[in-house]
């Protein structure tokens, strides 16, 4: 069946409207075409292009035009729109990643690459202009000029600045969406870590730690690649910025990959991992100095309160098995009242049932660093200390800290902040282009489960943290045990009543993937249960936890979250996108931007929202230009049990309930596509106008099949080709004029070349 409308061709996919008394089915089409239909109401066009509020001879001219710019630089534009009242444009670009205010930031291409760079009018969608830019070689340095190296993959481009300007000037801009950016920043690249001073070739025979101790700042420590040291201790030196030391591996220059390349096993003559993705070696050589545990001692490197500026490049950290086999070290590193503390290109690992617990932990310091790193073999065993084992990890902070480019691995939270007393909060993060993954050789469930039970639960947690850049991430494989198997949570905790300030604030998630997990995002605000002195969750105390607000998730891939696989024999209240979760009386949420996501849930739903009744609401709520699927429940209210009521309207159904009764009348849901599989999607109904919350108008892409969305490759929503074809009803269908769902080009380029 073709509809056509005055004169207009429809392909026939049906909008379904869920607030009428008798159901009505709308034709979608592009978005400057689409009708405002009510119940009972005819179905006309909108007016084309000639009745329009902008004028006919409205227009836009780019500057720069047409500019030249090398690999990781950052491109301005701005527009000059005439003969219109609205002068805002939307920015795209045909590759690389452009924001919101029309910074270009140039991917990792080679010489004479030409992008495209397009600028629409946010009045009129047909008022467009174009301009391009070419790419130029890379400087000699490696460095790409002006902010440091492409966000497009580990390459011989040179380091990964691309935030963060010499000088340790921030260049993340001000704001994305409610949420501020980092207001600073921690510039790693090795010109701007000078050792300048002598030069000390330290034997495998020689005493590591006096040679460390020696040292005078500015010095550079050699050290024997494939050769084994002992642990050591970081003295406190009084350095500066222009006189860093530096432990290095021998082989710098002449085997370890080049600045700005992620070191992996290969460099430390081990070919491969069991279960881990392939390392895809272009050589296996052993280029690594290896620091090894030492006999009853509880950690490898560790430092003396005030020890800064140290640079530790092409190091194997590593649980070799002084303290047997199935002992470890409870910190490989772990860092107290330190700052300015680079890992650059080195491995860190546990052995392979060992007790090691943290990778790289530190606290109460600033200025911390893990680049083009390897972290893997990080767990607790149930049977021990069942711990909250971390790749990276801080309880007290405080930063900067600045997390980019690597592979890492751990059972319990894969990256965690907070989790234990504290009078501070971790600040400024800059968590980009990691590969954050747990191996199925950990789940009793996996046919390659080696038998030993580890405690999983997540792969980053934030129990405090603020002002957060999470960027170009991959996210994968958690499944539940310990926990639920929730990937992500954002979730102020004041753990053991000891840390009553831990917030979570100011958060930028966008352009990550999440994947194979039970459950995507968990948001909430509740009470620590934890009492003083337990290390498990007694559920014996309740203290109060400190406010979350000002969210932006944005241009998220949520692929695979299936509550069947990933916790086989559960049911109903599992395998979500997202949950807002509430149980304590004050602090609740606020602030939330929730737009221009992909993900397709199996089990309860699109969003779940569990709370306690409470003389509150989430102010500031938004859910826009998603494209999703509704799971076994769409967007609703998960009723918290126990005889409590919940916050939903009791007498409104659906998300529209949901949203009136936990989201006071501050919230915006609109232009979302919520795809079902029947002609009843569930969570209906589902806001369309009148019942808009704040805005005065809005409308949804109710849609009942999960097969017929107009992706590239749809694959059951499991590693498709998630693209829009020109044909699908969702294509430039948003709010905002682009596709509903993420931005799949930026997303690709955000994380290309981490795997």
């Amino acid at each position: 069946m073709t509809l056509s409308f005055a004169g207009f061709r429809v392909p026939p996919i049906l909008r379904f409207i869920s607030d009428c008394h008798t159901a009505v089915f709308v034709a979608i089409i592009s978005l400057p075409l689409l009708a405002t239909v009510g119940c009972g109401s005819a179905i006309a066009p909108v007016a084309s292009n000639s009745a329009a509020k902008v004028s006919p001879t409205a227009s836009i001219r780019l500057s720069p035009e047409n500019p030249t710019a090398a690999p990781g630089a950052r491109v301005q534009f701005a527009a000059l729109v005439t003969n219109a009242k609205d002068t805002a444009v939307n920015w795209s670009a045909n590759g690389g990643v452009i924001s919101e205010t029309g910074v270009f930031s140039v991917p990792n291409r080679k010489a004479g690459t030409v992008f495209q760079i397009l600028a629409t009018s946010r009045a009129n969608f047909l008022v467009q202009a174009t301009t391009t830019v070419a790419i130029t070689a890379a400087s000699s340095n490696g460095n790409s000029g002006g902010s440091g190296s492409s966000s497009s993959g580990s390459s011989s481009s040179g380091p990964d600045n691309r935030y963060c300007d010499a000088g340790d000037v921030p260049n993340f801009g001000s704001a994305d969406g409610p949420a501020s950016a980092p207001i600073a920043c921690y510039h790693t690249a090795q010109s701007a870590t000078p050792s300048a001073g002598s030069v000390v070739q330290v034997a495998p025979t020689s005493n590591l730690q006096t040679a460390i101790d020696n040292a005078t700042c500015g010095d550079t420590l050699v050290l024997q690649a494939g050769r084994s040291y002992p642990g050591f201790s970081l003295p406190a030196k009084n350095c500066d910025a222009g006189r860093y030391v530096t432990i290095r591996s021998s082989a710098l220059g002449s085997g370890l990959p080049a600045e700005g390349v992620r070191a992996t096993p290969c460099n430390a003559g081990v070919a491969s991992l069991p279960g881990r993705p392939a390392l895809n070696c272009t050589s296996v050589n052993n280029v690594m100095a290896r620091i090894a545990g030492v006999a009853k001692a509880g950690r490898i490197i560790s430092n003396t309160a005030g020890a800064n500026y140290y640079r530790l490049i092409g190091l194997e950290i590593a649980d070799t098995g002084a303290n047997g086999s199935l002992g470890g070290f409870y910190d490989l590193v772990l860092l107290k009242t330190a700052d300015h503390i680079i890992f650059d290109r080195c491995w860190m690992h546990g052995s392979t049932l060992g007790e090691d617990v943290k990778g790289l932990d530190f606290e109460s310091s600033s200025y911390i660093a893990l680049i083009d790193s390897f972290v893997s073999d990080i767990h607790s065993k149930v049977s021990s200390y069942a711990a909250d084992s971390s790749a990276v990890s801080s309880i007290t902070g405080t930063g900067p800290v600045k997390i980019v480019d690597n592979f890492l691995e751990a059972a319990g939270a894969t990256i965690l902040w907070g989790g234990g007393p504290s009078a501070s909060n971790i600040t400024d993060v800059e968590l980009r282009r990691n590969h954050v993954s747990k191996p199925f050789t950990w789940w009793e469930l996996s046919p390659s489960y080696i038998g030993t039970l580890f405690a999983v639960k997540n792969l980053f947690e934030n129990k405090m943290g603020v002002r957060e850049l999470v960027e170009g991430n991959i996210f994968e494989d958690n499944w539940a045990q310990a926990q639920k198997g929730t990937a992500i949570l954002f979730y102020p905790k004041n753990q053991f009543g000891e840390c009553p300030g831990c917030t979570v604030h100011d958060i930028i998630f966008r352009y990550n993937i999440v994947r194979h997990a039970v459950n995507g995002i968990g948001i909430g605000s509740t009470y620590a249960t934890t009492c003083p002195g337990h290390t498990g969750n007694s559920k014996g105390c309740q203290f109060l936890s400190g406010p979350l607000y000002n969210l932006s998730i944005h241009d998220n891939l949520l692929d695979d979250i299936n509550e069947k696989t990933y916790w086989p024999g559960d049911c109903c209240s599992d395998g979500f996108l997202f949950a807002i979760s509430l149980n304590q009386p004050t602090n609740w949420p606020h602030d939330i931007t929730i737009e221009h996501n992909t993900g397709f849930p199996v089990g309860s739903g699109t969003a779940n929202i569990t709370m306690q009744a409470a003389p509150q609401v989430i102010a500031n709520f938004a859910f826009t230009n998603n494209l999703v699927g509704s799971g076994d429940h769409g967007f609703h209210q998960v009723l918290p049990g126990n005889g409590l009521p919940g916050c939903g309207a009791s007498h409104v159904s659906g998300a529209i309930g949901a949203l009136n009764g936990c989201m006071g009348n501050t919230w915006t849901f609109t232009h979302n596509a919520i795809v079902g599989f029947s002609s009843s999607v569930p969570g209906a109904p589902y806001p369309t106008t009148p019942n808009c919350g704040a805005p005065s108008t809005c409308l949804q892409f109710n849609a009942p099949d999960l097969n017929n969305m107009g992706f590239v490759k749809f694959n059951n929503g499991n590693g498709g080709d998630y693209h829009l074809l020109m044909t699908s009803p969702f294509k430039n269908a948003g709010s905002d004029g682009k596709d509903l769902g993420a931005d799949i080009d930026a997303l690709t380029n955000a994380t290309a070349g981490i795997l």
